[in-house]
């Protein structure tokens, strides 16, 4: 951001909202002719961009049931001197399907 520097620094803490479209109409048309004056900020807001993009393709990877159930048995089973954690803390019943692995 090396134009018109406070202004550019007002401007990135909109690319969030102007990403989600969450911007008024007014704001968004300030921050779009910003974005096509200003070269350092519009690369700034390309790489947020792909930056959001690439998290949100991200898959969760597969866990192995045997895996799974230990990390499960971790939160549920009685440690030594110690109390399995509240179901509620763990969302209720969402284990029970996971018991018969």
């Amino acid at each position: 951001m090396k134009g018109n520097k406070p202004f550019c620094e007002k401007i990135s803490r909109s690319f969030h909202d102007y990403y989600d479209g969450e911007l008024s109409l007014f704001m968004k048309r300030v921050v779009q002719k910003h974005l096509g004056a200003c070269v350092p900020c519009r690369r700034d807001y390309v790489l947020l961009q792909m930056t959001i993009e690439s998290i949100r393709q991200k898959v969760a990877p597969d866990v192995p049931p045997r895996l799974l159930k230990k990390i499960i048995r971790q939160f549920t089973d009685p440690g030594p001197g110690g109390k399995p954690a509240p179901r509620e803390l763990l969302g209720g019943d969402w284990t029970d399907g996971l018991q018969r692995i």
